[in-house]
């Protein structure tokens, strides 16, 4: 926290690295990381997104889907687009069975 608040993102990345952190503070080294290294932060984002729609519920769905438009983003701003689809892809076909949360990822 200290090293993100002195703007040193990239101190703050490397003592991150295999640490168990609180997910407030990963999400802050995605935010941070984004800027400068996009694909560092998709990782975060979508652990994140997966946590949220294992516990099931509207709610946890919306965040989720909150993650999963940053991923987008993310993948667009890299020129991934086909990684975007496949991920994408792949959480259909894994929560196939989570019809309220398929019912948000359409509208990705």
């Amino acid at each position: 926290r200290i090293l993100l608040r002195e703007k040193d993102g990239e101190g703050a990345w490397r003592e991150a690295q295999d640490k168990r952190l609180p997910r407030d503070l990963w999400l802050e080294l995605a935010a941070a990381r984004a800027k400068t290294h996009p694909a560092d932060a998709i990782p975060i984002h979508l652990r994140e997104a997966e946590s949220l729609i294992a516990q099931t519920g509207n709610r946890s769905y919306e965040a989720a889907v909150m993650h999963l438009r940053k991923i987008k983003a993310l993948h667009l701003q890299l020129d991934q687009s086909a990684g975007w689809a496949a991920l994408l892809a792949g959480l259909r076909t894994t929560h196939k069975a989570k019809r309220n949360f398929i019912a948000l990822v359409a509208g990705l």
